[in-house]
């Protein structure tokens, strides 16, 4: 509706009245878009249904209709309606109603040569054109609202919405912030209880000022406690905002801890100097290109092997002599710890991430970029570690194995990421079913997931698709505690079928990467084919990305493209 028409809803027939009225309302310069209606309830409800806004709605006080009855319809489905009962008694301009729901119904006593009238109805128009850009306004600021929240739920700072001493909305990088485990969680605690007592008078103050005059750029630096009691020294915001039509504040809060640069995973190794540093990881990601700069320990390999077989005989030959290319790997080497060998691989330039970028296959839509992520190393050395650690090999060491070369790929991203500032695009990393299952890895994962804050938010773990039913429920248990630090989960080598639904049902990832076997297998089958496009454009419209293998055929890529499917992996990682 444009500011200068006004709708008009005429009850009755009261014709002259009625054009007299049209003819004065038009005076006012504006555009009159009049509707009558007899004085039934249907053709009412009907009319008010199809008023667009705010309007104005007359009725002569001689129709034999209820005002109680048209008070009700207006408050149900017009609420912004101005009601105006035209009437001939002078001294009665009060509502007869007995609940006059809505403020805006009055009487009018009308007579076209009367100034009074004329005044009255240009204050009428003027309350019309104020309602409507009002419920404008309104219906923008939802807008903003439902913005804003989008942007807080989707934000790496920690932010909370606050009312008094209570929470009303976490996002997730606050939850992470604070150890808490849902936002239940944080509205049975006092926001008090969260703050050091000796400066909960220092915070009140803060609150009050930001509340009475708001000063974006003003922040409290104060010691607040997480939910399992760690305390930590943080940097906060206030600002007034609005929550589900409540006037709030939100809270920022940014921890101000300075962590090591690489964390201590073995308590009897020395720690290291700066005296020497090695070179950049190397990697093809234009996200990975600045690594950490690890320090190399100033011992002397023997110095090592000494300090590391403090309780061995001095004949023992070094272990780490099987990390250089070529060596040979005594039968009688004792066993060491797994966490030194990763210490002293993790020093060596030559272990490094390799990232492959995706290729996105919906090129009218603007997507982040994403990057698969996996281990380079020297295959002399994986061959020398395993045989030091793993040989002879059972199936107890089989798992250890993988959980062993999972700790080394994930010690070196975590020294990477903690390294930067932030990050702009998600990075794939696959985990393996024995990681899962143990309980002492993921334990360090999720310390290290704390430990990153809301940079987690852009890591995307490829989690086994096919798995067995005691397996289920690791990797359902796993995925909940990695999605409480934002983290995204992609399912790996999928294929569609009974199990592979069971396990999509439980764990609803966020991507789901095909097997390229089983892409050969259907290759050629219409009917496989149209299931298989039809699934896809179904996990694309429930916002689960889809990420076509490597090396599908050209009829098998044209299948992804039309259905719909976000990524493609483009050539093998190596």
């Amino acid at each position: 509706m444009n500011k200068k028409d006004i709708q008009c809803i005429f009850i009755g027939e009261q014709s002259k009245l009625y054009s007299d009225l049209v003819r004065s309302l038009c005076k006012f310069d504006i555009n009159v878009q009049v509707k009558l209606v007899d004085a039934e309830k249907n053709y009412i409800l009907f009319a008010l249904k199809k008023l667009r806004g705010s309007g104005l709605v007359f009725i002569s006080d001689d129709i034999k209709f209820s005002l109680d009855v048209l008070s009700d319809l207006i408050w149900q489905y017009a609420p912004d309606a101005v009601v105006v009962v035209l009437t001939t008694d002078k001294n009665s301009l009060s509502s007869s109603t007995k609940k006059p729901i809505n403020p805006h119904f009055s009487k009018l006593h009308f007579k076209s040569s009367s100034d009074k009238s004329q005044l009255f109805l240009q204050c009428l128009i003027q309350t019309v054109k104020f309602k409507t850009e009002f419920r404008r306004c309104k219906r923008l600021l939802g807008v903003s609202e439902k913005r804003c929240l989008w942007l807080v739920e989707s934000s790496q700072e920690a932010i909370a919405y606050i009312t008094k001493d209570l929470h009303l909305y976490a996002n997730a990088s606050y939850l992470a912030l604070f150890n808490a485990e849902s936002s239940e969680q944080l509205r049975s605690i006092s926001i008090k209880e969260l703050i050091g007592s000796k400066e909960h008078l220092v915070f009140r103050r803060f609150l009050e000022s930001q509340l009475k005059r708001c000063d974006t750029n003003r922040s409290l630096v104060l010691s607040m406690k997480k939910c399992n009691g760690v305390k930590f020294r943080a940097n906060i915001h206030l600002i007034p905002s609005v929550y589900k039509g409540k006037k709030c504040l939100q809270l920022w809060v940014s921890e101000l801890n300075k962590f090591d640069d690489f964390p201590k995973i073995n308590s009897s190794v020395k720690e290291r100097t700066n005296d020497d540093k090695v070179d950049d990881v190397n990697t093809h990601s234009p996200q990975l290109t600045h690594s950490p700069q690890l320090t190399r320990s100033p011992w002397l390999e023997k110095d090592i092997v000494k300090a590391v077989n403090e309780n061995i005989q001095t004949t023992t030959p070094n272990p780490f002599s099987v990390l250089n290319e070529g060596a040979e790997v005594s039968v009688e080497t004792p066993k060491v710890d797994p966490s030194i060998i990763i210490v002293e691989l993790l020093e060596r330039k030559e272990v490094a991430l390799s990232a492959q970028k995706l290729v996105i296959m919906k090129k009218n839509e603007q997507m982040d970029e994403h990057h698969q992520l996996s281990l380079v190393i020297n295959e002399e050395q994986k061959k020398g570690v395993e045989g030091l650690l793993f040989e002879p090999l059972t199936a107890t060491l089989l798992k250890q194995k993988y959980v062993f070369w999972d700790k080394v790929k994930f010690t070196r991203l975590f020294q990477i990421l903690r390294k930067k500032s932030k990050l702009d695009a998600f990075l794939v990393i696959d985990v393996s079913v024995a990681s899962v299952s143990d309980g002492a890895f993921t334990q360090w994962l999720v310390s290290e997931l704390a430990r990153l804050g809301a940079k987690s938010y852009h890591l995307v773990f490829l989690l086994p698709s096919k798995l067995k039913a005691r397996e289920l429920k690791l990797v359902i248990d796993f995925s909940k505690k990695l999605k409480r630090y934002q983290c995204k989960i992609a399912l790996n080598n999928s294929s569609m079928s009974n199990d592979f639904i069971k396990v999509l049902k439980y764990i609803r990832p966020n991507y789901i990467h095909f097997s390229s076997d089983w892409i050969k297998q259907i290759e050629g089958d219409d009917n496989r084919e149209i299931s298989l496009g039809s699934a896809i454009r179904q996990f694309e419209s429930k916002n689960i990305r889809v990420i076509a293998p490597c090396g599908a055929s050209l009829p098998m890529r044209k299948v992804f493209t039309l259905a719909g499917a976000s990524f493609c992996q483009e050539k093998a990682i190596k």
